[in-house]
C-alpha cells in the first residue's frame, strides 16, 4: 500500500486489496505457485464506492493491479481509474431471497471457459456478495449492482466440485431493463 500511497493517483481508502497469487518463472512465462517458491505476488486491488467493490466482468483484472518481486520491489503496474459519481438519489429494491433463488438460471459464470459450462449440472453457492459492476471493454455510465456468487460446480459423474463465480443483477426484475452485456 506505501507505493500506491507514494503515487498518489487514487485514495487508497477507496481500495480494497480482493486476491493474491504467487506466481514463478517458468519456461513458458509465469505459473501459479506457492508462496515458498514464487518469485513473485501478483496483488488485485477493488476500488470502492459506499463501501461496495467495483469488480469486472474480466476476472483476474482489477481496479489496480500490482506486482512485486521477493525483495518487495514493484516490478509492474496497472490502474484502472473509475471515476463514478452518485447522479441520482432514486433507491432501487434489491432481489428479494425468492427472487434471487428464482433468477439463479440467469446468472452469469465468470471464471469457467464456455465450453465447460454444458458440463454443469448443479452448482452449489456457498457465499453472496453485493459488488458494482464495471464492463472492462466498454465506456459505461452506469455501475449496476451485482450479486457475487461464488461456489462450486458439480457434475453427475464426479464427486468434486470446481470453484465457480457467477454474476447475476441484483436489483429487483421490475427495474432491471435491460440486463447490461457484460453479465
Amino acid at each position: 500500500m506505501d507505493f500506491l500511497k507514494q503515487i498518489g493517483l487514487i485514495d487508497i481508502n477507496n481500495l480494497n486489496l480482493s486476491s493474491v497469487q504467487f506466481l514463478k518463472t517458468a519456461t513458458e512465462g509465469l505459473t501459479s505457485g506457492d508462496r515458498s517458491s514464487a518469485d513473485f505476488a501478483y496483488l488485485l486491488f477493488e476500488q470502492k464506492i459506499n463501501g461496495y467493490p467495483i469488480i469486472s466482468n474480466a476476472p483476474g483484472i482489477g481496479t489496480v493491479n500490482v506486482r512485486i518481486n521477493r525483495d518487495n520491489k514493484v516490478v509492474a503496474f496497472d490502474m484502472t481509474l473509475v471515476n463514478y459519481s452518485i447522479q441520482s438519489n432514486t433507491n432501487y429494491q434489491i432481489k428479494s431471497f425468492d427472487e434471487l433463488v428464482s433468477s439463479l438460471p440467469q446468472a452469469k459464470i465468470q471464471n469457467l471457459d464456455s465450453s465447460f459450462s454444458s458440463l454443469i449440472s448443479k452448482v452449489t453457492i456457498t457465499d453472496a456478495k453485493i459488488s458494482y459492476l464495471r464492463e472492462y471493454s466498454t465506456n459505461q455510465t452506469i455501475l449496476q449492482p451485482i450479486f457475487v456468487l461464488t461456489g462450486t460446480t458439480g457434475s453427475n459423474d464426479s464427486s468434486q466440485g470446481t470453484p465457480v463465480i457467477l454474476y447475476l443483477p441484483a436489483i429487483s426484475g421490475q427495474y432491471l431493463n435491460p440486463v447490461p452485456s457484460g453479465i
